[in-house]
């Protein structure tokens, strides 16, 4: 739950800095209801970045899921590196494509 105590704080934060806009950032981990669901019930007072971890079903029908989504949105960029060796993977050029889509998910309330 430490995702939605970050939120709660910047929250607390959002009315200090002036013209400022506070993005809560978070990785696999964040992809939780319970966050998505404290933004709402704060009208959204900072914004929220996460790194999808679950194929979520978008409100819309017509929408369909996430993913698809997302990777129909425009390629913001790329990143290349190399990944070491470890944890019994062997080392590697990755490469990374960046991708964002402003949405809403579905609720388990929906």
């Amino acid at each position: 739950m430490r995702w939605v105590e970050s939120y709660a704080h910047l929250v607390g934060l959002a009315a200090e800095p002036p013209h400022t806009r506070l993005v809560c950032v978070g990785d696999r981990e964040s992809d939780m209801m319970a966050l998505f669901e404290r933004g709402q019930r704060d009208k959204w007072a900072v914004d929220v970045l996460v790194r999808a971890k679950h194929d979520r079903v978008l409100p819309d029908e017509k929408a369909g899921k996430l993913w698809a989504r997302v990777m129909a949105s425009e390629l913001l960029g790329c990143i290349r590196f190399d990944m070491p060796a470890g944890r019994g993977r062997k080392a590697r050029t990755v490469v990374q494509e960046l991708r964002a889509a402003r949405l809403v998910v579905k609720s388990g309330d929906d």
